[in-house]
């Protein structure tokens, strides 16, 4: 199968996006699996919903593309244990025909179902599908609000993976410089294989140091608000700190974990991005700019 990338914007700076609902992401030029992988990566970052919101707690892609996949492309579960399956629908314009034949199609049991459309639903489609009970329709819109329940460093991530960085910041609403980053995102510049130093080779040992952070990042006891992890260089503090922070965002999806920008300063733009809940806030290199 040959890989096409995602298409690139080329706008300038400010520039608004096309089509007619510039504020939403631009679903409508994906191509077809371009568009199921945006699905997935929404639903996939639901998981780090704060708060008591209703989210999605599991999201598996049914099958490989090709298969025969029981009318659904994803299936999972929400944080109230109901069942789900969604089916991506890559189109100009969804057709109440449409609506009965995707429903027609599905022979996958779950307690809920989505249609979910890269275009905007009409009128017509939502009254079509008012008539199966079970299921409902996820347009640009919704994916739109879905996103916008996810921590800022989440979304940067699922935008940035799709589009480009210009269309990203526009969505977004934050121009400039990245203040921080997603631990996801500062474990994959470290792990490039074409990096000079990076942590792909087996880690051997450190296993007490290991497991004092795994202790200094337990909630389940009194956790210090600030932990220091000091050494002399190239011992492997990062890559130790690291391990620990994915185990424990595996752990903790509520809970951002979020790294300041290499050599960023921790400005009032910086602050301003940080989330409005408790969260985990990585400074490597901290001697650096000890204030």
């Amino acid at each position: 199968m040959i890989k096409i990338a995602p298409r690139r914007s080329s706008l300038g700076p400010g520039d608004p996006l096309p089509g007619k609902e510039p504020t939403l992401p631009p679903t409508p030029s994906l191509l077809p699996d371009q568009f199921e992988d945006f699905t997935e990566r929404v639903l996939s970052a639901h998981r780090f919903c704060p708060g008591g919101i209703r989210r999605v707690t599991r999201v598996e892609r049914w099958g490989r593309r090709g298969d025969f996949q029981d009318g659904i492309d994803f299936e999972g579960a929400f944080s109230d244990r109901k069942t789900a399956a969604w089916q991506c629908k890559r189109q100009d314009k969804l057709t109440p025909a449409d609506v009965r034949e995707a429903v027609r199609v599905c022979t996958f049991k779950a307690d809920e179902y989505y249609l979910v459309f890269s275009g905007e639903a009409s009128r017509d489609a939502r009254n079509e599908i008012k008539k199966f009970p079970r299921w409902q329709l996820l347009d640009r819109r919704g994916l739109n609000r879905m996103l916008n329940d996810v921590p800022l460093h989440k979304r940067r991530d699922v935008l940035d993976q799709t589009w480009d960085r210009r269309t990203r910041q526009f969505l977004l609403n934050v121009p400039g410089a990245d203040a921080f980053l997603s631990l996801d995102t500062f474990v994959a510049d470290r792990t490039r294989s074409s990096a000079p130093l990076n942590d792909c080779g087996p880690r051997i040992g450190r296993n007490a140091e290991i497991e004092a952070m795994r202790t200094a990042l337990n909630r389940a006891h009194d956790w210090p608000s600030v932990v220091t992890v000091a050494g002399p260089g190239g011992r492997g503090k990062t890559r130790l700190l690291t391990e620990a922070l994915q185990e424990f965002q595996q752990a903790n999806p509520q809970v951002p974990v979020i790294c300041l920008f290499p050599g960023r300063v921790v400005d009032q733009a910086a602050l301003d991005e940080l989330p409005h809940t408790p969260a985990v806030v990585v400074v490597d290199d901290a001697h650096r700019d000890p204030a």
